[in-house]
């Protein structure tokens, strides 16, 4: 009986240790192997970007299918002056792992020097600010 071992390397220099990373633009997709350092890099090479693209779909607003059509207005006496509506909740653009990871530090909170910072250490972030 044979064992199939699957041994991911880095695609671009062909070290070991590597994880497969999936992304899409401007409708394709693609897929890479990346060392922790490498994603790192591409992770930080991309904040700039990503960071706009957050800001830019704050002013966008995309029509969803299952969003039901607003109701007519109704026709007849106006009714009674209705309640102010909810204020909206501020939306916080989301900490760059590099700022997380330097909060961890300095707050003795264990984190890996390279790749994602888990989601909980970004939530812990976000509820210290």
């Amino acid at each position: 009986m044979f064992k199939q071992i699957e041994i991911l390397v880095d695609d671009l220099d062909q070290t070991s240790e590597a994880d497969t990373y999936h992304f899409k633009f401007e409708d394709k997709k693609f897929e890479i192997d990346l060392h922790p350092e490498h994603h790192a890099e591409l992770e930080k090479s991309l904040e700039a970007f990503s960071v706009a693209l957050e800001d830019l779909t704050r002013f966008l607003r995309v029509a969803r299918p299952h969003e039901p059509e607003p109701e007519p207005e109704p026709v007849g006496p106006e009714p009674e002056k209705a309640a102010a509506p909810a204020p909206k909740k501020s939306r916080r653009k989301r900490a760059s792992d590099a700022e997380v990871r330097a909060w961890a530090l300095e707050n003795k909170v264990e984190v890996g020097k390279t790749g994602r910072v888990p989601k909980h250490i970004h939530d812990a972030y976000r509820d210290a600010h």
